[in-house]
């Protein structure tokens, strides 16, 4: 997936949220960028179900919850 955005012109500061586990008490929230997506998946040992959302439209949550970063 990250290779294939960035081939097609997304640039690697595109902000990612990865949501596994959505809707139930596991939920973990991860917010990187587009060219540290892979890295990030594995440094978090991030496990399916996972919903993984790109473009600035996650700028939504540092709204809603000032404490989210980018990685």
């Amino acid at each position: 997936i990250q290779q294939g955005l960035l081939k097609h012109g997304l640039s690697a500061a595109m902000p990612v949220a990865i949501i596994e586990k959505g809707t139930t008490l596991a939920q973990k929230d991860t917010i990187c960028k587009l060219g540290n997506l892979a890295e990030t998946i594995q440094k978090n040992v991030i496990e399916a179900p996972a919903l993984i959302i790109i473009g600035d439209v996650i700028k939504v949550r540092e709204r809603l919850m000032p404490s989210g970063s980018v990685e």
